[in-house]
């Protein structure tokens, strides 16, 4: 159940599960960019109990109003779509989908470290995400998207399933299911071949 209660007051009850927006329908959407988050190493995460692993790249979420919508549990918002940026190399299409679809105007050079323990690549790779995610809010860049509905840990949640050309391009549209499977940032899982030892110490912290 839900908040209820009369004009400005707000009344729950806190052993229910926190409500959340039911996915928007199906079909092409216009987002525009909401919460980025802090450029920076402070912009980034790392999933639970991951700092320190090599397999535990750190991640940039974004928020995304999908526009047209009306969320449920914020008055007079809309809805919005959660994206992740990870710096794990494998999920560089998501990094190329989301520039394409802002209209970013310069060619991406991404560095590729081995595991998350790759101190200055890692934050190389960094550097290359915030310069494009931070020109398209500068910019009021928007994204046109079809978004599709799918279960996420039990729960029905909108995806990105074909990002759209932007208005000012002729390009064709991506689709987001093409090339390598877009992962999410918290369960990457996987197991680099260990970098060559250099002496006794553990890996730095990006």
């Amino acid at each position: 159940m839900g908040a209820t209660g009369e004009a400005g007051r707000i009344k729950f009850n806190p052993r229910d599960s926190r409500p959340r927006d039911t996915p928007a329908e199906d079909g092409e959407y216009t987002l525009s960019l909401g919460k980025v988050g802090e450029r920076g190493i402070k912009g980034y995460k790392v999933r639970a109990g991951g700092q320190g692993k090599k397999d535990a790249f750190p991640y940039r979420t974004l928020f995304l109003d999908i526009l047209g919508t009306e969320s449920e549990t914020r008055a007079g918002e809309c809805k919005q779509l959660m994206m992740i940026l990870s710096t794990n190399p494998k999920a560089y299409f998501t990094i190329w989908d989301f520039a394409k679809a802002v209209g970013y105007p310069d060619d991406v050079d991404l560095p590729t470290p081995e595991h998350a323990l790759d101190t200055p690549k890692v934050r190389e790779y960094m550097d290359v995400v915030d310069s494009i995610v931070f020109w398209a809010h500068e910019n009021d860049r928007i994204l046109r998207v079809e978004l599709s509905t799918e279960e996420y840990k039990g729960e029905p949640v909108n995806r990105v399933k074909k990002y759209l050309p932007p208005p000012d391009s002729e390009d064709g549209s991506s689709d987001a299911s093409a090339g390598e499977e877009e992962p999410e940032a918290e369960e990457v899982e996987e197991k680099p071949k260990p970098a060559p030892a250099k002496g006794k110490g553990k890996g730095k912290k990006w």
